[in-house]
């Protein structure tokens, strides 16, 4: 008797991470400046409260499906994170002492560190996205298809935004990691 072991690989890609950054300008003279200049010129504001930095991601995704053997079915999956950072900068034509530099560079990388989990959550949202695509079974109708991967990924994008906010629940919104300008 003859024994055949057949492996299957499932060839999963890892979805495609493209980043984007703007910045906003600050103008400190002294490390006790950093803050106020953040609070003064941030852009972001959400519901009467400033914040210092922001990340939003979005999950992009397309299919293909064919129709074979009365069956719709997934045949191919492309899958796109888009993420924008916005953050705070000292302004480039604006010299400052070493000091401030130091503060404000200290201050920008646990900064960038929080942000920086929020597209981790992102990444996950958009593996979860591809995971979902993989796993669908054939539909006798491609509009039935349709409609019930739209539900799927909208519930999983829906819950990692929840996710997100959670995140800055649980860090103060960075704080407990470190992002404080008093924090050199």
């Amino acid at each position: 008797m003859l024994l055949f072991w057949l492996f299957v690989n499932v060839v999963q890609a890892k979805p495609a991470i493209e980043e984007r950054f703007e910045f906003y300008d600050i103008y400190p003279v002294s490390k006790e400046d950093i803050r106020s200049e953040i609070k003064q010129r941030t852009p972001l504001i959400n519901q009467g409260s400033r914040f210092d930095g922001r990340t939003l991601w979005q999950v992009a995704w397309q299919y293909y499906r064919k129709k074979s053997d009365d069956l719709c079915h997934i045949t191919k999956n492309e899958i796109t994170l888009k993420v924008l950072y916005t953050m705070p900068a000292i302004a480039p034509e604006f010299s400052v002492k070493p000091k401030v530099r130091d503060a404000f560079d200290s201050y920008y990388q646990a900064l960038l560190n929080h942000e920086q989990g929020h597209t981790k959550i992102g990444i996950q949202a958009a593996t979860a996205v591809e995971q979902a695509l993989l796993n669908f079974n054939g539909f006798s109708h491609c509009q039935a298809l349709d409609t019930a991967v739209n539900k799927a990924i909208t519930a999983i994008i829906n819950s990692h935004h929840r996710q997100d906010e959670d995140y800055d629940r649980q860090t103060g919104h960075g704080k407990l990691q470190g992002v404080s300008i008093n924090n050199p």
